[in-house]
């Protein structure tokens, strides 16, 4: 058991890694301080690969006696991980996007108000 786990953290962030190169196209993220936090960069993409892994080989696979099936579900799994990752990301984006038209649409609404009562004072 503890030998399937093992492979399956490496296999999971290996292909995690992987996953990570082709969705930058083939340039590493690397990880680097914000202002309020840490940025993992490529290193959260084999975390995350690496951890969808042994969950897959734990939990869902528990009977997974060879190294064949170990690979194959931990390859399987780190590339979904990182699937996961990303549209998580596209919903925030999604979000970000829908707030700045809201906000947009606020402001066309004040200019057409301020335009509107400038008008009426000319009058």
């Amino acid at each position: 058991m503890l030998q399937s786990v093992l492979l399956a953290i490496f296999t999971g962030g290996l292909s995690g890694f992987v996953s990570h190169l082709i969705t930058n196209k083939k340039s590493l993220d690397y990880p680097k301080k914000m202002k309020t936090k840490w940025y993992l960069g490529f290193i959260a993409d084999i975390l995350i690969g690496a951890a969808a892994a042994v969950f897959a080989v734990t939990f869902l696979l528990p009977e997974a006696d060879t190294l064949r099936t170990v690979i194959g579900v931990s390859v399987l799994a780190g590339v979904s991980g990182e699937s996961v990752l990303m549209r998580r990301t596209l919903a925030n984006e999604q979000n970000k996007l829908e707030n700045l038209k809201e906000i947009d649409d606020r402001i066309n609404r004040i200019q057409q108000l301020s335009e509107g009562k400038e008008n009426d004072t000319k009058n």
